[in-house]
């Protein structure tokens, strides 16, 4: 889902966007994820997504999480799927280890 895109192109989000039902589906723990839809007509990008979604909708870190490697998991991969569930697997191992040292250098 592309929050920046859906303000653009449906009147009843524009200047709005809280008003989203994206919060609702979070909540409600159904597979969402973010997305750019088309970044250059949108002029947004994955981290500025990201950003919207946080901070708009006051998203947990854990939530957060479970968004970010949703869109992972929705990816189409080249691959067979036991390939796909390793790429997820270090997927998931890398973003705890990022979140890991967020945590540790905002706690200096």
């Amino acid at each position: 889902m592309c929050l920046t895109s859906n303000e653009q192109t449906h009147p009843h989000f524009r200047g709005n966007i809280v008003s989203h039902p994206f919060k609702k589906m979070v909540d409600f723990r159904l597979p969402v994820c973010i997305n750019t839809d088309n970044r250059l007509m949108s002029n947004t990008t994955m981290t500025k997504e990201l950003i919207i979604a946080t901070n708009t909708f006051n998203l947990s870190p854990s939530q957060t999480r479970r968004i970010v490697l949703q869109g992972f998991k929705s990816a189409f991969f080249p691959g067979a799927p036991k390939e796909k569930k390793a790429y997820l697997a270090l997927v998931e191992e890398y973003y705890d280890r990022i979140e890991q040292e967020f945590k540790n250098e905002t706690n200096k």
